[in-house]
């Protein structure tokens, strides 16, 4: 890898939409904290605090089922969809607002 990731350069702005990170190893992709999928950073103060140790890590957004499915329909380009899909994500969109 030649780049170096910036770990609060990645993570600060998607707290700031309120999502939550967690540190992810930048070559492998997979969460460094043990049990990642329940540890969570949520404030300024805990990516900076991290960061010391994770500085040049890559960074994973935790979420629930739902937040990960919107997430995947609203990013996906439409004509992906199969009509199942798209329907699917219309009864999603319509469950979460």
């Amino acid at each position: 890898m030649n780049e170096k990731v910036d770990f609060v350069a990645i993570a600060t702005p998607l707290v700031e939409r309120g999502f939550r990170v967690t540190p992810v190893h930048p070559d492998t992709k997979m969460g460094v904290m043990k049990n990642w999928q329940k540890f969570q950073l949520t404030t300024i103060d805990d990516i900076r605090k991290h960061a010391e140790y994770f500085p040049h890590h890559n960074v994973g957004v935790v979420g629930s089922v739902v937040s990960i499915v919107t997430v995947f329909l609203t990013s996906m380009p439409r004509a992906w969809l199969s009509a199942s899909s798209a329907r699917q994500a219309r009864q999603c969109r319509k469950a979460i607002g």
